[in-house]
């Protein structure tokens, strides 16, 4: 398992995969359905009812790569300002019906787009088989406002093989050299 630390910015909402799914409520994964109840396929837990939890692929990218990031339940609301069931409970109640009347992505979630965060990463041996490369995000730590903090915040992640800020690379000196010529 490899972990780390990048910044990216947001260039697409993906709707084609949906933004929310219903959540097992002991483990919080997805439910699947069987004849008479949602049945949780991690913990097989019978659920009567489940949680609206977000679930939302992003096509990000840096300076020279693009990526699919998935971000899961409370980062995603941190970023749109609202909870997940809050927005289907405002579809429901806006159809006679009951029934969800919205399938697009909420607005709260497109406004992210051409956003820039520095967000925390974790791949495991499953992101290097998968045929469908998404990339897991385990947190938010935050958005990036200009340009001067992404660099900043690159060179403060940049970290030698031993563990320590000072690198005999070439390459690693030229990133030493920025950090310290940067004004506090």
């Amino acid at each position: 398992m490899i972990s780390f630390s990048c910044t990216a910015t947001i260039v697409d909402i993906l709707p084609q995969y949906g933004w929310y799914y219903i959540a097992c409520t002991r483990c919080k994964c997805k439910l699947g359905r069987s004849d008479t109840t949602l049945v949780c396929q991690r913990c097989n837990h019978e659920n009567t009812v489940g949680l609206i939890k977000f679930r939302v692929e992003l096509t990000v990218c840096d300076k020279d790569n693009v990526a699919t990031f998935v971000i899961f339940g409370d980062d995603v609301a941190k970023l749109a300002g609202r909870k997940a069931e809050d927005i289907l409970e405002e579809d429901v109640q806006g159809d006679d019906n009951g029934a969800i009347k919205n399938h697009t992505t909420p607005e709260c979630l497109l406004d992210i787009v051409s956003r820039t965060y520095k967000f925390n990463i974790q791949l495991k041996a499953f992101d290097f088989t998968s045929t469908r490369q998404t990339i897991t995000v385990t947190s938010i730590i935050k958005e990036i406002v200009d340009d001067e903090d992404s660099v900043q915040e690159e060179a403060d992640d940049a970290l030698c093989e031993d563990g320590s800020k000072t690198c005999e690379d070439d390459d690693d000196v030229a990133i030493n050299q920025k950090k310290e010529k940067s004004p506090p």
